[in-house]
């Protein structure tokens, strides 16, 4: 060490021109470097996780968990297995055992869930992947005293234009809830133009591009359909054409049903400088 030093203290321009490398291999390596507060760390977890829309719980547990359990449990290096059926959904997480890699076991999972082809065909894709603990980088208030949907709107849109950086790969959006629509129809009018549950869910599907969230039989005999809103407003759905008369003339749903739009009594229950956010 004082041979160094004393090397140094006889060759300034060496010492100068060894500093000056630092600071710029220091600059070029700061595009490269990742800024998180605190690093993701690995759960040594593996979920996996499908889901099957309108299906109950006894249904989920019996059609997608059971089978997909029995697919996984005799991994070599996994110990617990739990799974979890919610209404249309089913949830598995796999723990590691420790001396195996998480990275190993997720190929051996993926492959196992992939080669399986048994699970009914209106269920998603399993999806399989390694559970970490995300930590946030920084958080973006959005507020404005406009109305609840114009709100949410300007987030996503926003949300969408930060995701094209390149080093951006995640954002979560809070305090917005999903927008749906409700469609009541009387079952008297299914009865005067020969419709059928099953044809109302085909014809939301085709004209809109999304699958209705399910259907429930009231005390009254009715029927309400509570889709996602993948259209602007309700007016979309009421010109979806279900039917024609006996003078051939187009039956829409606004013909047969009552459409409520949910958005625009949603309120935002977080706030910012008095304004909703």
């Amino acid at each position: 060490m004082k041979a160094s030093i004393h090397w140094f203290a006889h060759n300034p321009v060496a010492a100068n021109l060894f500093m000056l490398s630092i600071f710029l291999l220091g600059a070029l390596a700061i595009p490269e470097t990742r800024m998180e507060l605190i690093p993701n760390v690995s759960l040594e977890r593996i979920s996996i996780q499908t889901t099957l829309r309108g299906a109950s719980v006894e249904t989920v547990e019996a059609s997608l968990c059971k089978p997909l359990e029995n697919r996984v449990y005799d991994i070599p290096g996994t110990l617990d297995l739990t799974s979890t059926s919610y209404e249309g959904q089913c949830a598995i997480t796999l723990d590691v055992a420790e001396g195996y890699k998480t990275k190993d076991i997720l190929d051996q999972v993926n492959n196992r869930i992939q080669s399986y082809d048994s699970l009914p065909e209106e269920a998603s894709l399993p999806l399989v992947k390694e559970l970490n603990v995300r930590n946030r980088v920084a958080k973006l208030i959005v507020s404005s005293s406009s109305d609840y949907s114009d709100l949410t709107k300007t987030a996503r849109q926003i949300r969408n234009e930060l995701l094209e950086f390149d080093n951006i790969s995640i954002i979560d959006l809070e305090d917005i809830k999903d927008s749906k629509i409700e469609i009541s129809i009387p079952s008297h009018n299914l009865e005067k133009y020969n419709l059928t549950f099953a044809h109302i869910n085909q014809l939301i599907r085709q004209q809109t591009g999304q699958l209705p969230g399910g259907l429930l039989k009231t005390l009254e005999g009715d029927v309400l359909i509570t889709a996602q809103a993948a259209r602007d407003d309700a007016e979309a759905y009421r010109n979806i054409i279900v039917a024609s008369d006996e003078h051939g003339s187009e039956i829409t749903l606004r013909d047969i049903a009552i459409i409520r739009d949910n958005r625009h009594s949603q309120q935002s229950q977080a706030s910012f400088d008095h304004n909703p956010a």
